[in-house]
């Protein structure tokens, strides 16, 4: 015969709604557009720096 599992008395808390999160709105700060040549640059940054952290983690397990 299964064993049948003693409750502790304590419940899971009720899920989340998983609704779409929006930052919140700063009407005194539009966006402003970004440049072809600005987004460009953001995207190297982010390859080198995922890059610089691919070496520096190699470099530790070493």
């Amino acid at each position: 015969m299964p064993k049948t599992a003693k409750s502790n008395g304590t419940k899971a808390p009720p899920p989340s709604p998983l609704g779409p999160r929006t930052p919140l709105e700063r009407p005194n700060h539009p966006p402003q557009p970004i440049t072809m040549k600005q987004l460009q640059q953001r995207f190297m940054d982010n390859q080198a720096f995922r890059v610089f952290g691919a070496i520096v983690e190699a470099r530790a397990s070493i």
